[in-house]
Order: structure tokens, then C-alpha cells, then sequence
């Protein structure tokens, strides 16, 4: 997985020069907000399954057509973390086409991670799929969320979380060109415009593509603690 892991690099290296080419760098002070939400920032998760040291997570990939970066920056800040075993599945055999040009190979198919871990991951990380009426992908999410896993949508991949039902009645974020249209699409959904990252239950969502890298150090933070988090952010520059 060498491979994921210099991509996922690249990607964060991209990540920034945008921000300073946009933005300048270093960031101005902002004030402080007005109102903190219930739970600030914070991201909960549930003990590993019994069997496992520390909490197995997988990120989830379409062979078609993933998003490079959805896919990438969880990937690589988990891995570098050291806080849990990060496995990558793809739905079928063969590379998986990152949008728009990059392709990968993944750890596994969705079938051998079945057959390697019947008890299902502890967190299943979802990028922007862009074909999400596929009914294998909303039948395997379903199944991971029946045997106990957290589901973490990154960007637009909350659509391939509420095509399998798995939003309704529930808060989400997800990508604000998206927005519009999935509030029409999926209505039993209350999709939330202000934070950068939402968690419901056993649910998580983010907002767009520069919210894969917080919202993946808060998982960070939220299996090893602050310090560890606050220490992979050091070493990837975040």
C-alpha cells in the first residue's frame, strides 16, 4: 500500500499549496465563534469488537470511479497514526479508477474481508462514490452498520450513505454543491450547513474535500487521545 500512502501524502502537500495559494498562509486569526454547538468538535467512537486490538477501519472503494482524495487523506492519516489497522476494500477485483486519471489497488474485495472478518470492521470509511445507486455498495454499508460498525461519510459520500437509507432521520453533512439536490432526493435526512463535520449516533459525515483531513485527524483523537492526534498532525503539516 505504498502506494496510497505517497498518494495520500501528494494529496495533502495539494491540499495546502491550495489553501496558501487561496487563502495566504500563514491564516489570519478568526474570532472565536459565537456559539459552540453541543459536543464542539469531538468524535466518539464505540470499543473495538471483541478480537480486536485496535480498532479496524475500512476505507471503502468503488472499482468505477472513487474520488482521489476522499479515498487518500483518510487512508494516510489513520495509517501514519499508528492507531489503527487501516485496511483499504474495493466492491470487485482488479485497480480501482480514482477520479479522474489515478488508479490503485486496494488490501481486499468487500468479499474477502467478509470471509476475513465476519464480525464486521469498527469503522467504515466512505468516500464520494460516484455511482451510488449500486446496490452492492449500499448492501455491504448496510450490512457493516447491522454487525456494529461506524459509517464516516467524507464529502459527497454521504449520498452513497443515504441511498442505502442509512441517513434517514439522522443529521449529515456533506459537499455545499451537493446540498441542494440531496435535501430534494432525500428529505427524511436533516442536512446540516454549519459545521465541517457531524456525527449521529453511530454515523459521521463531513462537509467538502478539505474537511477529510480534520475530520480524519478527530477520529485520530478520538481512538489514541489529543496528543496523538495533535502529533500526526505535526508530521503531515496540518
Amino acid at each position: 500500500m505504498r502506494r496510497i500512502l505517497v498518494l495520500a501524502a501528494f494529496t495533502l502537500g495539494l491540499t495546502a499549496a491550495a489553501g496558501a495559494a487561496l487563502f495566504g498562509w500563514p491564516p489570519r486569526a478568526q474570532p472565536a465563534p459565537a456559539v459552540v454547538p453541543v459536543g464542539g468538535d469531538r468524535l466518539t467512537l464505540p470499543a473495538p469488537k471483541a478480537g480486536h486490538a485496535r480498532p479496524l477501519v475500512v476505507v471503502l472503494a468503488d472499482n468505477a470511479a472513487t474520488e482521489t482524495t476522499d479515498f487518500a487523506i483518510p487512508y494516510g492519516v489513520l495509517k501514519e497514526s499508528g492507531a489503527a489497522d487501516v485496511v483499504s476494500v474495493s466492491l470487485r477485483p482488479g485497480p480501482v479508477q480514482l477520479q479522474m486519471a489515478l488508479k490503485v489497488a486496494t488490501d481486499q474485495t468487500a468479499a474477502q474481508f467478509d470471509t476475513a472478518h465476519p464480525e464486521g470492521a469498527d469503522l467504515v470509511i466512505v468516500p464520494y462514490l460516484a455511482k451510488p445507486d449500486v446496490a452492492a455498495v449500499s448492501a455491504w454499508l448496510r450490512g457493516q452498520y447491522a454487525k456494529g460498525a461506524t459509517l464516516m461519510s467524507i464529502c459527497a459520500g454521504a449520498e452513497n450513505l443515504a441511498e442505502a437509507g442509512l441517513l434517514d432521520g439522522r443529521r449529515a453533512a456533506t459537499h455545499w454543491h451537493f446540498i441542494d439536490r440531496l435535501e430534494k432526493t432525500y428529505p427524511r435526512t436533516v442536512w446540516v450547513r454549519d459545521r465541517r463535520y457531524v456525527q449521529d449516533g453511530r454515523i459521521i459525515s463531513t462537509t467538502g474535500v478539505s474537511a477529510s483531513v480534520p475530520a480524519s485527524l478527530a477520529i485520530v483523537e478520538a481512538i489514541g487521545g489529543r496528543p496523538l492526534a495533535a502529533a500526526t498532525a505535526a508530521r503531515l503539516g496540518a
